[in-house]
């Protein structure tokens, strides 16, 4: 099999209230590794392949205070082989002692826990997307926007210290569906909540007057 040369594309457009669109010059995106060996899923994060793995950070908030910087660092890799898609993710805190991290069953919403989403587009139609979420707590959720009651095989796992909490997810590409092309272009989100503070941040901030999310997501290129 031929390496899969991911592309993650998004058309990333501001919309005034007058609807006139303007593109900006840069787009956010992030880098993907390719490896021969895939990484434990354990949520430690502390292979080789992750160190060598680019990561990319600075997410904005979207609640409460919109368009300002996070108040707690979050960093994402990926990293993909034959197989899989990996996803990490860092979520610092300065209080890792008050991260909120109830239990309960896979896909119950609103659990009073911090959470981490991985979105992706993989038509890039920005019409439809997967999205693979773990609360802080360790269970997992996963939807697609126009089906929530679709459930996919994967892997995750999650690990703290006093520096914050860690995810670590392993997706294998039969848990969702892409176009049948050598080169792949799809388009990808990141979020997280830090649900003491009530703070929703974004990889790719999406204004909160946007009528379509998808067109400010970001993209991924290997």
């Amino acid at each position: 099999m031929k390496p899969l040369l991911f592309v993650f594309i998004l058309l990333f457009s501001l919309t005034s209230l007058h609807g006139k669109v303007d593109i900006p010059d840069t787009l956010r995106s992030i880098h993907a590794v390719r490896i021969i060996n895939a990484p434990k899923i354990d949520g430690r994060l502390n292979e080789q392949e992750w160190l060598l793995a680019e990561e990319s950070s600075d997410f904005i908030q979207s609640r409460p205070e919109e368009g300002k910087p996070s108040t707690q660092k979050t960093v994402v890799k990926i990293l993909y082989t034959d197989f899989a898609i990996y996803v990490g993710a860092w979520c610092y805190d300065s209080q890792a002692d008050s991260i909120f991290r109830q239990l309960g069953q896979r896909d119950e919403p609103e659990l009073n826990a911090d959470n981490f989403y991985f979105k992706v587009d993989p038509y890039n139609n920005q019409q439809d997307a997967y999205q693979f979420g773990v609360y802080a707590s360790g269970v997992q959720l996963d939807s697609k926007f126009s089906d929530f009651t679709f459930d996919a095989v994967w892997n995750s796992e999650v690990s703290s210290d006093a520096k914050g909490w860690y995810v670590e997810m392993e997706i294998p590409y039969s848990a969702f569906r892409f176009p049948a092309m050598e080169v792949q272009e799809w388009g990808v989100q990141f979020t997280r909540n830090v649900r003491r503070r009530r703070e929703f941040q974004m990889w790719a901030y999406v204004p909160s007057v946007a009528t379509n999310a998808q067109l400010y997501w970001g993209h991924l290129e290997a």
